[in-house]
């Protein structure tokens, strides 16, 4: 009847999806045993993927934002000023990051399409370091160096 009140089947299909990638996005960044780079930056792209996925999913800018201490996730919502904030991750202890820039904080944006403009990260721990990049789409290429 359409006299009812209720949730459409597209509501919570929608509502489910948006819940299962922030249960994906907390459980691979806040069940990292290893301490080791590999694993950090390993956290860092699932975070990655999860805020393009949402942004796609959510149809809103989804911000990551890196600074020192760590990087968190925010909705940008349409209708309000602040941000939604979905999940905030600190780094693991010995752990920095920077930009080409060496500027932090920094916000990698994701649109309501899922681009995003292109970012080159470092990640550093004990000696070594793995840079990250960040394309137009999302994708992610890592490389590793010894130092």
């Amino acid at each position: 009847m359409r006299g009812e009140a209720g949730f459409s089947l597209i509501e919570m299909l929608v509502t489910l999806t948006i819940m299962a990638l922030i249960t994906t996005l907390a459980v691979l960044t806040g069940f990292g045993s290893s301490g080791s780079l590999p694993a950090e930056v390993d956290r860092f792209a699932a975070a990655i993927a999860s805020a393009r996925d949402l942004a796609l999913v959510e149809n809103r800018t989804v911000a990551l934002e890196l600074s020192d201490d760590g990087y968190r996730v925010s909705v940008l919502r349409r209708i309000s000023t602040a941000p939604e904030i979905v999940h905030i991750v600190p780094w693991q202890q010995g752990t920095s990051v920077s930009t080409e820039t060496g500027q932090l904080p920094t916000v990698v944006t994701f649109d309501s399409v899922g681009l995003t403009d292109p970012a080159q990260l470092t990640f550093y721990k004990d000696g070594a370091s793995e840079n990250v990049s960040i394309s137009q789409s999302g994708e992610i290429r890592r490389s590793a160096d010894d130092q």
